[in-house]
């Protein structure tokens, strides 16, 4: 028995939103890394954060997971050079929105992965010497 599911559910949404980011796909210009790609950093990216699970027993027996419900951080960061705080805001908001529509119609990841949604999310912005820039952090349920 595996103590969490979790990274592999990270994996697989990540594996999918690349996908979804080549060329002329729903994502087209925007970065996706399965962790803050650092120095390497584009405009615009999204990359994933922690995890976190709660297993779920079997009803039959103790300490047999059964279901486990998956937490995963997606941060999603535009920086907007000649633009402002509210362009910027409204970037990240549409790629987020983005993002809930490709999992809400493709809920299955992998194996017995599915989506369940957005858990919770916050926002907050840094005014850089390059311009402004959004942050949104989103939660996203995964059951497995």
């Amino acid at each position: 028995m595996k103590s969490t599911m979790a990274y592999e559910a990270k994996q697989a949404l990540f594996d999918e939103l690349k996908v979804r980011a080549g060329a002329g796909m729903e994502l087209d210009g925007v970065q996706v890394a399965y962790s803050y790609p650092s120095r390497d950093r584009e405009r615009v990216v999204v990359y994933g954060g922690g995890v976190r699970f709660r297993h779920e027993d079997l009803a039959e027996e103790v300490n047999a997971v059964g279901y486990q419900i998956i937490s995963v951080g997606i941060y999603i960061r535009a920086l907007q050079p000649q633009g402002t705080v509210r362009t910027a805001d409204l970037e990240v908001e549409e790629i987020a929105d983005v993002i809930v529509k490709i999992f809400r119609d493709k809920p299955q990841l992998v194996g017995n992965m599915t989506w369940l949604g957005v858990e919770q999310g916050s926002a907050d912005y840094p005014e850089t010497p390059d311009g402004p820039e959004s942050v949104l952090s989103l939660q996203v349920r995964i059951g497995a």
